[in-house]
């Protein structure tokens, strides 16, 4: 392919020369929330090495250890689809991978405990309603006698 030439005279490429104003704001790095110990970190102390460099689809929490996928970590979530993820994710893999005593203690200090567990309780009533027809209340009642 042939470069055009520049008309005759001419030795710029713009001969007004325009002003060109660049400006550069440094973006804050974005934090994430492991969703089994709410652990606060930046996305490169979540990612997992493997031979062709970070994983971009598989993560691992610092402070529990836990693996997720990277989409799972990514999520943006409310303390209600929290409390969804968790309560889910409980009764599908059972609570060894959860760290029950960081989840409590982190959502006090993120302020967002109280709207956590009354949506755990209205999540927790709609399990027990749909799977045995009764409150959980009454699923413990019926336990006991």
């Amino acid at each position: 392919m042939r470069r055009k030439r520049l008309p005759k005279g001419q030795t710029k490429l713009f001969p007004d020369e325009p002003t060109i104003v660049v400006k550069i704001e440094e973006a804050q790095p974005k934090k994430y929330f492991c969703p089994f110990c709410l652990y606060e970190g930046y996305l490169h102390e979540f990612q997992i090495m493997n031979k062709k460099g970070a994983s971009k689809k598989r993560a691992k929490c610092p402070d529990c250890g836990q693996k997720m996928r990277m989409q799972t970590l990514t999520q943006k979530m409310t303390p209600v689809q929290l409390a969804q993820f968790i309560f889910n994710y409980q009764h599908f893999w059972g609570q060894h991978r959860l760290s029950w005593q960081k989840i409590k203690s982190r959502l006090k200090i993120l302020g967002i405990s109280n709207t956590f567990w009354e949506a755990w309780k209205q999540i927790k009533q709609e399990y027990y309603r749909q799977k045995y027809g009764i409150t959980y209340e009454e699923y413990l009642a019926s336990l006991q006698s």
